[in-house]
């Protein structure tokens, strides 16, 4: 029995190599998910065929100083910057020895693995207790799984804000303005780095007043606080603006400065944080996320949190300020995803952070070995009321993984097809001048025919904001006829407004199929099972 017990606990194992396995057992189980994940051939989101499709310009030698696919009809004419550049740098090896389709899969299965495994360095290394429990659970978080499984880049971004986070509580200078910098290029949520910094600023300058005023955090509400102990000490400052200049130095020392300032303040503040929701159809990343929805597909999560909370209020004072970031954190990005669903990937993971940190002085002072003692105890004096339990949590654990993970798996199965639109693209390319204009049926379409046929132009992509910031009028013909309202006046629009544009569209827009079919002005020259293109009778 003690030689099966020493196994188990490793002890032939040095502490270095205990370490070393318990890293590449989160990364093999989190590979492992991913992988089941992944293992389809379809894409659930349309932007996975723009990633790919740059990735393959940048290795081929076309760095894209100007989009001019999307030129005619949007901002991005004037002002584009590639805000994913090293994350398309990243992937060109993959999408070089496997193929596109597979190779962007791999990658992004790596990418999600290192992520998690990321994750729980960060714990080890701020000597959190039941570290690799954290991570088991926000691995099987279905709404953060599912967003780091799509073939996208939120898991770059991640890696870096921890990485960014690990230089603040550490107090590394250099490093957190080499990781700024480099931030810029990778991922356009850099700002967020700048974010964490001030937060982590403030609520050390709390902690400041609150330590001069006894350790008694609601005196901060009977006493005013002297202007000196409200200013940022050097510290803080310092942390500030390293990240500040980092990521100026980012902006500056970038192959798309000057263009990329406008092009960051149309996607991080009119499109991230004003949004266009309730005046043109977004992406459905950029609607809200339903409370009522989330915490039941995020049940591990609000179970670590509801403990945290409660935890966290009962030893306030022994709670660490980085404990209070990780709250702000977290509140802060609960509210973006109320507002926008797609920063579930940020509220996930920093609510899981601030979980354990809330925690960790409670475990603090758990002996584990008397817990057990103690359970092995119960469990000989209530066997019946234990064993209950124990197979409560040994089923209904299990199944909600299973079933989540069979749900993502199923959302997979059923996305876009690799050679979606690939016969009609390649028609387009070899009977259509180069350069030449299409009006495609929906804007989500663009990155599917980009992907197939850099031949031509197109009228909308990435998102309908930039059409829309452009030109509203323009912007609006040509929703009136996607969605088929537009009936009468087809002929002049397409002929005056959008250079005899050739009309692409899948076959589920009826309406604007049938319009196009009984228009005279109009001949259908290529169709099969998923598309028709017309265009005007020479």
């Amino acid at each position: 029995m003690k030689t099966i017990l020493s196994l188990l606990r490793l002890k032939f194992l040095s502490r270095s190599e205990k370490e070393l396995l318990g890293y590449l057992l989160i990364f093999l189980i989190a590979f492992g998910v991913f992988f089941y994940i992944q293992y389809t051939p379809d894409f659930p989101d349309p932007d996975s065929f723009y990633h790919m499709k740059m990735s393959l310009l940048i290795r081929d030698g076309n760095l894209a100083h100007n989009f001019p696919w999307l030129s005619d009809y949007t901002i991005l004419g004037k002002a584009y910057a590639d805000q994913h550049f090293l994350y398309h740098v990243f992937l060109i090896p993959f999408l070089t020895i496997l193929s596109p389709a597979i190779g962007i899969k791999i990658a992004t299965i790596f990418l999600g693995a290192f992520l998690v495994t990321g994750f729980y360095w960060f714990l080890k290394k701020e000597e959190i207790r039941l570290a690799g429990l954290y991570s088991i659970l926000l691995l099987f978080t279905e709404p953060f799984t599912f967003r780091i499984s799509l073939a996208k880049a939120p898991s770059v971004s991640l890696i870096f804000l921890l990485a960014i986070l690990w230089c603040v509580f550490n107090y590394r200078l250099k490093l957190l303005f080499i990781i700024s910098a480099v931030f810029v290029w990778a991922y356009g949520g850099f700002p967020l780095a700048l974010v964490l910094t001030l937060i982590y600023g403030i609520i050390s300058v709390v902690f400041r007043f609150q330590e001069k005023r006894n350790g008694i955090l609601n005196k901060i509400f009977r006493y005013r606080p002297s202007l000196s102990s409200l200013i940022f000490k050097g510290k803080e400052i310092k942390l500030i603006l390293t990240a500040l200049s980092g990521i100026l130095t980012g902006l500056v020392i970038n192959p798309y400065f000057p263009k990329n300032l406008s092009f960051y303040w149309s996607q991080l503040v009119e499109i991230g944080i004003v949004n266009y929701q309730k005046m043109i159809g977004v992406g459905g990343e950029w609607y809200p996320y339903q409370f009522t929805r989330l915490v039941p597909n995020a049940v591990f999560l609000f179970l670590v949190l509801a403990a945290a909370l409660v935890i966290f209020f009962l030893t306030i004072r022994k709670q660490s300020r980085k404990s209070f970031v990780l709250l702000i954190l977290t509140l802060f990005f609960l509210v973006l995803t109320l507002k926008s669903r797609r920063y579930v990937e940020y509220f996930v993971p920093f609510g899981m952070l601030f979980g354990a940190f809330a925690i960790h002085p409670f475990l603090q002072k758990m002996d584990f070995r008397a817990l057990l003692r103690k359970m092995t105890s119960y469990y000989f004096s209530k066997k019946l009321i234990f064993t209950v339990l124990v197979i409560y949590f040994l089923v209904v654990v299990p199944t909600i993984v299973l079933r989540d993970l069979k749900q993502e798996h199923s959302s997979f199965g059923t996305g876009l097809r690799y050679d979606k639109f690939q016969a009609a693209s390649t028609w387009l390319e070899n009977n259509t001048p180069e350069g030449s204009l299409v009006l495609h049926s929906d804007w989500d379409e663009f990155p599917i025919l980009f992907y197939h046929n850099i031949h031509n132009h197109y009228i909308v992509g990435l998102d309908p904001t930039f059409m829309y910031q452009y030109n509203q009028d323009l912007y609006w013909k040509w929703v009136h006829i996607t969605t088929g309202e537009e009936r009468n006046n087809l002929y002049d629009i397409i002929k005056n407004d959008f250079q005899n544009a050739t009309v692409f569209l899948e076959k589920d827009h009826v309406a604007m199929d049938n319009n196009f079919k009984n228009d005279s002005h109009f001949r259908l020259v290529y169709e099969d099972q998923e598309a028709k293109i017309y265009q005007i009778k020479q």
